[in-house]
């Protein structure tokens, strides 16, 4: 529950619940805060399952890692 009490993990997680893939870049603007946070708040999210990645050329997309 702490994992996603936190507003800006909350808001990305909401962001991605459309089924798209989202850029980092995407994420920050959504949660207001700077990529750096952004990427810490997703590792997070990806060490717990909730959220998986794949690069695609200079870009990183974000994805819930399964429809639960």
């Amino acid at each position: 529950a702490a994992l996603i009490g936190d507003p800006a993990r909350a808001n990305m997680l909401v962001a991605l619940m459309d089924g798209r893939a989202l850029t980092v870049t995407e994420l920050a603007g959504v949660a207001g805060v700077t990529m750096q946070t952004a990427s810490g708040h997703l590792a997070r999210l990806s060490e717990a399952g909730l959220t998986s990645t794949a690069s695609q050329g200079r870009h990183r997309y974000v994805r819930l890692a399964g429809p639960e």
